[in-house]
């Protein structure tokens, strides 16, 4: 088996005669929890595995099952739901893996296929998430591609029959009746729409009916009879290129708001106490040096990104220059609070002392003029004491407090500064995105 082969696991019905018959070549696409598997069962007509919650790993794998139906000999490509990779969490790399994997599906089937059948589920609410996989779809195989080549199928059918019961309404009336994204994607697909009941696989009726209108949309395809091959799938590479570079233009604008609530941050700062300030720009380094690794080492070549990575860079070399005066002016505050906390004391008891001896004097049988002149002494010895021009403790503990509070008012004005330059740039950048995510070459931009 070659490599790619290597990848895949071939179920098959057996005595399947292929004399005589038409060959009918399927790729089913859909994100997980839409009944892919179940609807693998139904046309296949045997239980391949079941479509449990236990699936975890089962429904990863890409399948490649063979069977016979009347005339038809059916090979139908099983694929993972969009973006399910096994643990990629980073959104660039999942994307990359995830076409790499349906490459190896078309390329798998040299002749190629007749048909894309694109797998919804009955009642779940067609929302902008569901018309964005289909988005990336298109990006991955091509712009017309659901026009050309898809079909909708619609699952869990038997809770569509229970509702129309209810409501009286017909699936072509309920087909007709949704707006919006679902409407869209009906009408681009040019109404190729069938109802699936995979819970009722065995029965004839419902089965045949299914099977044969799926069928006909396929022999039906207004596609001059061409399969969506290996050729196709290349022709659409400029379209996966954007669909890399959005996502990668996605990632700044990540970035570039977690920088907008850092400089917001930054504004408030000068109303923080000097501890709290110091944590703050410690904090803001961590979360630079996470975005810093938003980006592989690959991605940081493209202008914008780099763009972008320097932005943090600058951010968190000012954090830490911040940071470290922020914590030699708090350390100097700290030294200086204490020596002002003793020289206060020292002063609580001079003047103690003062007290005292003003009350010795003044009971001591003396003439009034020699008290007088011993109580001056003792009041000029206090003044000197409490004037801050005359203790050279408390002059020089009073100059040191002024100049570590010019200081920080040096660091509040640095700041701000550094701030208006970092919102340039922020502007900068979120308007050469902006640019980007408008233009239809944008692969091209990067």
């Amino acid at each position: 088996m070659d490599a790619i082969g290597a990848r895949y696991q071939v179920t098959k019905q057996p005595n399947i005669n292929l004399e005589h018959i038409k060959d009918i070549d399927l790729l089913l696409i859909g994100r997980r929890g839409h009944g892919k598997t179940a609807t693998i069962n139904t046309i296949i007509g045997n239980n391949i595995f079941e479509s449990l919650s236990k699936t975890t790993y089962e429904t990863k794998k890409d399948v490649f099952h063979l069977a016979k139906y009347q005339n038809y000999a059916i090979k139908l490509m099983e694929t993972s739901g969009v973006m399910e990779t096994l643990g990629k969490k980073d959104s660039i790399e999942a994307a990359k893996f995830y076409m790499d994997k349906m490459r190896d599906a078309v390329n798998l089937n040299p002749k190629g296929y007749h048909a894309f059948l694109l797998v919804f589920k009955f009642g779940t609410k067609f929302t902008k998430r569901e018309c964005d996989s289909v988005s990336v779809f298109k990006q991955i195989f091509g712009d017309c591609f659901v026009r050309n080549y898809c079909i909708l199928i619609i699952t869990f059918g038997d809770n569509f029959r229970t509702e129309s019961k209810l409501k009286g309404i017909s699936f072509k009336q309920w087909k007709s009746e949704q707006d919006g994204y679902f409407k869209e994607l009906r009408l681009e697909c040019q109404d190729r729409v069938v109802l699936f009941d995979n819970s009722n696989q065995r029965d004839t009726i419902i089965h045949n009916k299914q099977m044969t209108k799926l069928l006909n949309f396929v022999e039906h395809l207004q596609n001059d009879s061409n399969r969506y091959t290996s050729n196709n799938f290349l022709k659409a590479k400029p379209s996966r290129d954007q669909l890399l570079s959005s996502i990668r233009i996605n990632k700044i604008y990540q970035g570039l708001e977690e920088v907008r609530l850092i400089l917001e941050l930054y504004y408030s700062l000068p109303y923080y106490s000097v501890h709290h300030r110091s944590q703050t720009f410690q904090e803001v380094c961590d979360t630079c040096n996470r975005l810093n690794g938003l980006f592989t080492e690959s991605e940081s070549q493209f202008f914008i990104v780099q763009s972008f990575i320097n932005l943090v860079i600058d951010i968190k070399i000012s954090s830490l220059k911040f940071s470290n005066k922020l914590v030699k002016i708090r350390q100097k505050m700290s030294r200086n609070k204490e020596l002002l906390k003793q020289e206060s004391q020292r002063l609580i008891e001079v003047l103690h002392a003062f007290i005292a001896a003003n009350e010795g004097i003044t009971d001591f049988k003396a003439d009034e003029d020699t008290k007088e002149a011993d109580i001056e002494v003792l009041q000029d010895k206090v003044k000197s004491e409490f004037d801050p021009n005359s203790n050279s403790v408390m002059h020089r503990l009073i100059a040191d407090d002024n100049e570590l509070q010019k200081q920080l008012q040096a660091i509040n004005t640095d700041l701000r500064l550094e701030i208006q330059r970092y919102w340039n740039s922020h502007k900068l950048i979120k308007d050469k995105c902006d640019t980007i995510m408008t233009t239809s070459s944008a692969c091209q931009i990067l």
